[in-house]
């Protein structure tokens, strides 16, 4: 496993991040600084952690598809990114039922979430 470099999120014209497939650890602390990023494929890679992910307030697009996230749906950060098109979760372990909180996310079109 490798370190996904927090640089990446320093880059002030990135708009799509494209890092699927590479089993790299991913630390999403500094992604609030990728002011103009709007999607983001982080599929197949072993994220744990999604904390801080929230900070990507311009993210339309975010696939963490096939990752070792391990916890309640209702847990996360990503049912505040009300401002999210296209939510791809599935092969994951989210637990428990899905939250009434997923109605708040008013601008989603796509939302995948089989196989956790």
């Amino acid at each position: 496993t490798n370190m996904f470099s927090p640089l990446f999120w320093q880059l002030p014209h990135l708009k799509e991040l494209d890092i699927k497939d590479n089993n790299v650890r991913l630390n999403f602390d500094q992604i609030g600084l990728a002011k103009k990023i709007e999607t983001l494929a982080a599929s197949t890679n072993g994220i744990t952690d999604i904390s801080g992910i929230s900070a990507a307030t311009n993210l339309k697009e975010l696939h963490l598809t096939d990752n070792g996230i391990d916890m309640p749906l209702e847990n996360t950060e990503l049912l505040d990114m009300t401002w999210l098109q296209k939510l791809f979760i599935s092969y994951n372990s989210f637990r428990g039922t899905l939250p009434s909180r997923i109605g708040e996310m008013s601008n989603l079109k796509e939302f995948w979430c089989y196989k956790n």
